[in-house]
């Protein structure tokens, strides 16, 4: 077996349930309340594990597509049978199928994909001209073992804006940094 494959099997062990139930973290927070607009909009929740983020985004009356591996979706689809959820594997990028979006909601994902440039260029395709995409990252990701890469916030801002982006407005919380760049 190779070691990326070992890899990615220990990320599956507990990559859901680590987040369980989390619809709290300051970083949504911040997405939901100062930058998700009240207007009815096409949001992807990119790396939605087990679903809860996007229940509560669709719940909040967005149209919202949950994305993440088959492993995860399959038990995703068990919770939460009426969401939107499809099955892919995000190293890939976005499906094609996906198009005309307003928002990409990717937290804590980037540092675990293997091509995150290709992943963000494909944000950028599936984005309707004027959409937004909310990107976060662990601070500090450089002291966990599970995480790919760590991000220092020049570089999360420089690949975000070399995927296509205008970069409108950066954040911080306790835990993460936030980028949020626009397609033009």
């Amino acid at each position: 077996m190779r070691k990326s494959q070992r890899w990615y099997d220990r990320q599956l062990e507990h990559y859901a349930s680590a987040i369980e139930g989390r619809t709290d973290p300051p970083r949504y927070r911040k997405f939901v309340e100062h930058y998700l607009p009240p207007s009815r909009l096409r949001v992807v929740d990119c790396g939605c594990a087990g679903g809860d983020v996007t229940a509560d985004i669709k719940k909040r009356g967005y149209d919202v597509i949950g994305i993440d591996c088959p492993e995860i979706i399959a038990k995703t689809k068990i919770k939460y049978p009426n969401l939107d959820l499809v099955a892919c594997d995000l190293n890939e990028g976005i499906p094609n199928s996906i198009q005309d979006i307003d928002w990409v909601y990717a937290s804590e994902i980037c540092e675990h994909i293997t091509h995150d440039y290709e992943f963000l260029t494909s944000c950028y395709e599936c984005l309707k001209k004027g959409g937004k995409i909310y990107v976060t990252v662990p601070r500090n990701a450089d002291k966990w073992g599970a995480h790919l890469r760590f991000y220092p916030e020049m570089s999360l801002k420089n690949l975000i804006w070399a995927a296509g982006f205008e970069i409108i407005d950066e954040d911080k919380t306790f835990a993460s940094t936030i980028v949020i760049g626009e397609k033009k």
